[in-house]
């Protein structure tokens, strides 16, 4: 179970520029677990966990979990339970670069334990391949950047539309703003959406204003006004100093007098 959530935080923490964007199915194997046997039982303890059921994958000669539900890929992925904490459930908060706050959610996942096949039609060594979809947060404003999912067009009307309704986006931009919300978390995954309150924002409102998400440089005051203000500064310290030094000649005057 570690070595594969490990795996799949390597993929979602990668620094490289190609791996940023939001992704429709891709795949990538987990060398750890090719062993015959070890792979179905992984599946298993995962069905049990998320509430699914491993299906036979007959053509392959193999299983497969495919989980669609956002709360059990939470409970697949479990980032927070993979030190240094890159985010919590499957939401990547950050991934280790400065220079990157974009937001990354597992919002499909499908693993497979299966014999390849070879070219002679027979079957061979195990593999386990785990496929993800995932969706983009601007780390300034929150908007998000939906997987390029197939979807009809002329040259191809047969196709079925992949792509996310209004209400699954809506659905998954509500879930993306508790992840980050992490009201349970001792020690929360700070970031620049959780303290500009982007998770208490409206249901029907997916980014920040934009004075929250790009604030600017502070502007600077004219040279006239700073003078100014120096020298009635420096005014009022001249006056405290000279009602000081005021009252203690009166005392003085006051003592020399009841002699």
């Amino acid at each position: 179970m570690w070595l594969l959530r490990e795996a799949i935080a390597r993929q979602l923490t990668s620094r490289q520029i190609a791996e940023r964007t939001a992704r429709f199915e891709f795949i990538f194997t987990v060398e750890e677990l090719r062993i015959a046997g070890v792979g179905h039982a992984v599946l298993q303890h995962l069905a049990a966990i998320a509430g699914v059921q491993v299906t036979v994958d007959g053509g392959a000669m193999g299983f497969a979990l495919d989980v669609d539900s956002l709360n059990a890929i939470d409970r697949v992925v479990l980032l927070h339970a993979n030190p240094p904490a890159a985010g919590v459930g499957a939401l990547r908060i950050c991934c280790g670069a400065a220079s990157y706050e974009d937001l990354m959610m597992v919002t499909g996942i499908v693993l497979r334990s299966f014999q390849a096949e070879t070219d002679d039609g027979t079957f061979g060594a195990y593999k386990f391949e785990v496929t993800l979809t995932t969706t983009i947060f601007n780390g300034k404003s929150g908007a998000p950047r939906w997987p390029a999912a197939p979807y009809p067009t002329a040259q191809n009307p047969g196709q079925k539309d992949l792509r996310y309704s209004q209400d699954e986006q809506a659905t998954i931009v509500a879930h993306a703003k508790r992840l980050l919300q992490q009201p349970w978390a001792p020690e929360p995954v700070h970031h620049h959406l959780r303290r500009n309150l982007w998770h208490a924002l409206n249901a029907d409102t997916w980014w920040l204003p934009q004075a929250l998400a790009n604030p600017g440089p502070p502007t600077r005051r004219p040279a006239a006004v700073i003078a100014a203000e120096r020298k009635e500064r420096e005014a009022r310290r001249e006056a405290k100093a000279a009602a000081v030094k005021g009252a203690w000649r009166g005392r003085a005057d006051r003592a020399e007098g009841r002699k």
